[in-house]
């Protein structure tokens, strides 16, 4: 997972996305939804990166529907986030503001809930964090 995660890093989307469908479709498998659900995520930041908005659509308003489901608050707001960035380069500007705003609204509530400002600092929730609304 953290070998994908660096090539989509890196730009690397063709390779991540093989790697990142196949670890999907297994955790899947083994009933593990929180990594399933965060391959989404990645796998959606790589299409976004090959220009490929409708896939990463597709894959970000599922994540979004399973993390809301499951409670995987973290998750929820990356989803909605990256949901914000495909909707916003793809022409869906509306859109896209209000999945920034419902990203940054999870955020500042686990941010809240943490009771730390260290919250901001997280890898997967820093982005929202400094995305201007």
């Amino acid at each position: 997972m953290n070998a994908a995660k660096v090539k989509v890093a890196l730009g690397d989307y063709k390779d991540a996305s093989a790697a990142l469908q196949s670890l999907s479709q297994e955790a899947d498998s083994m009933g593990l939804k929180y990594i399933s659900v965060e391959c989404s995520i990645y796998l959606a930041q790589a299409s976004i990166g090959m220009k490929k908005y409708g896939a990463a659509e597709s894959l970000l308003r599922d994540a979004v529907d399973t993390s809301d489901r499951l409670g995987l608050q973290g998750l929820l707001a990356q989803s909605h986030f990256q949901l914000g960035r495909a909707l916003e380069l793809s022409g869906g500007a509306t859109e896209a503001k209000n999945q920034y705003k419902q990203a940054r609204q999870i955020a500042d509530s686990i941010q809240k809930e943490a009771h730390a400002d260290t919250i901001t600092k997280r890898s997967d929730l820093s982005p929202i964090f400094a995305h201007a609304s």
